[in-house]
């Protein structure tokens, strides 16, 4: 896959594996973190997982206002409660970015949520 340079915020598609392994499904992310250069070969992010599930309402669950705009086929949370490491290999593209009011909640809500 080609290498493409991430930034906070961007959304891309990524493939996931099913439980068994046995195919992959393309999904959205949402990049939370700036890369973590491994060395010349690995580059690892953390990403939110982006849904259009109809069961919304969980403690950590951002409306993505600007869904169009930001490239998804659909409306769309970020579930910020699942959050997951990949390797920069596995992004396919970068298709869009959340707007900066949605940003500036999730930054909260991960600064309160994850401590140091």
């Amino acid at each position: 896959m080609k290498s493409t340079n991430y930034s906070v915020w961007d959304i891309a598609v990524t493939e996931f594996p099913y439980t068994d392994k046995s195919d992959f499904k393309k999904r959205p992310v949402l990049i939370c973190s700036d890369p973590f250069i491994i060395n010349d070969k690995i580059t690892l992010y953390w990403v939110l997982m982006i849904t259009s599930t109809e069961l919304k309402g969980w403690n950590g669950d951002f409306e993505i206002n600007n869904w169009k705009s930001a490239g998804l086929n659909t409306p769309s949370i970020v579930r910020a409660i699942k959050i997951a490491c990949l390797d920069q290999r596995t992004l396919i593209k970068k298709i869009g970015a959340i707007e900066k009011q949605t940003q500036k909640k999730i930054s909260e809500f991960l600064k309160v949520n994850i401590q140091s």
